[in-house]
């Protein structure tokens, strides 16, 4: 089958996304099928890396509207089947149209998203539910559903984000959870970049206002013997620096946006302990990441974290919000080495039976096949 898959981040960009959309496409390719990525962005540099991949890539110049639609819809008119991980609005306009069965892999709620993103609102995502707005963040919202509710069938990552996609009007038996894996990475010996602390602490995630990363500053000025790693980029990072300058952190902070994905795992196996503060549907991608590597978790009890960690079995849960329970909790693990162990433990177990790569790379090509055949 000729399946084509969307997204807007791929290598040499790095993160979440831009290591899960090869792993599925070298999948497919293994599994016999001919496979296309298109990506909405256009670096001559980047593009020069892409023969090292089994399956073709082509990057749509940002700058050329006329150029980038008639690419997009020469591919998907070449394309049997299409696989959704980014570009929802161009990649169904012209699948719609073409008539080209499609499925949409959803990890968070795009529209509430983006205007957190854009400064319009601070409600949670779960009150943005709930709520009406101005009547263009509705027309996003109509948007968002009548796109979904053409897929043949959505993924999501845990059973929070199947019910929020459901409410949205998408009927239940074509939502399909698939957690996130583990994609593996060369084992490299990685130079701790953070604070020069005996104690150390890494949080890996987009900087956004859900991310609880102005929380973790609050509570690290209570401690001369504690570092933070700040893993990832986005739209507060600005602003998370100037904070940790205002509470005189500088010392003890470090940003360092989006490593290669072997040295992020090298930076994890030299932490004491993730701590994982966002308030979101999802579930993050670090958890595994982190499990995996023997990194013990403690992470807000939000969204589909708490289908994932058993709280003082394999991590430790905080309510949303509190930054009395935060501090206390990092605290007495980072005191308590026997804690620490029993977590990273029950971890890597369940890495082994919840997101082994092969397990869910297997589960999400099935679907795949299934829906699109």
């Amino acid at each position: 089958m000729r399946i084509l898959i969307s997204t807007d981040v791929f290598p040499p960009q790095v993160g979440e996304t831009a290591s899960y959309v090869p792993a599925i496409a070298q999948a497919l390719v293994e599994r016999g099928h001919e496979v296309r990525v298109v990506v909405l962005a256009y670096d001559k540099v980047a593009a020069a890396t892409d023969a090292q991949f089994p399956f073709s890539v082509e990057r749509l110049d940002l700058r050329r509207f006329w150029h980038r639609t008639v690419r997009m819809f020469a591919q998907l008119r070449w394309a049997e089947a299409v696989f959704v991980d980014g570009l929802l609005a161009q990649a169904h306009s012209f699948s719609r149209l073409l008539r080209r069965p499609t499925v949409a892999r959803v990890t968070g709620d795009l529209v509430w998203e983006y205007v957190v993103d854009q400064g319009w609102l601070r409600d949670d995502w779960a009150s943005f539910q709930r709520k009406r707005y101005h009547r263009y963040i509705e027309r996003l919202r109509r948007w968002r559903n009548q796109a979904l509710a053409r897929m043949r069938a959505v993924l999501v990552p845990c059973e929070s984000m199947r019910a929020l996609v459901n409410s949205w009007g998408i009927p239940a038996e074509r939502i399909w959870v698939v957690p996130d894996a583990f994609i593996p990475a060369p084992e490299i010996s990685t130079p701790w970049p953070g604070p020069d602390t005996p104690l150390r602490l890494i949080t890996v995630g987009r900087l956004t206002a859900w991310q609880g990363v102005d929380e973790l500053l609050a509570v690290l000025i209570h401690w001369d013997d504690v570092g933070l790693l700040v893993v990832g980029d986005g739209p507060q990072r600005a602003a998370l620096e100037q904070l940790a300058r205002r509470l005189r952190l500088e010392q003890r902070v470090k940003f360092i946006g989006w490593p290669e994905r072997d040295v992020l795992l090298g930076l994890m196996r030299a932490a004491d302990l993730c701590v994982l503060n966002a308030r979101h549907p999802g579930s993050p991608a670090a958890l595994p990441d982190a499990w995996a590597v023997g990194l013990p978790v403690l992470a807000a009890a939000s969204g589909g974290v708490v289908e994932w960690i058993e709280d003082g079995v394999n991590g430790r849960l905080v309510p949303p919000g509190d930054r009395a329970a935060l501090r206390d909790a990092i605290r007495a693990l980072l005191d308590d080495p026997l804690a620490r162990a029993s977590l990273r433990a029950g971890g890597l177990v369940s890495v082994r039976q919840r997101a082994a790569f092969g397990m869910v790379i297997e589960q999400i090509t099935g679907h795949l096949e299934e829906v699109l055949h």
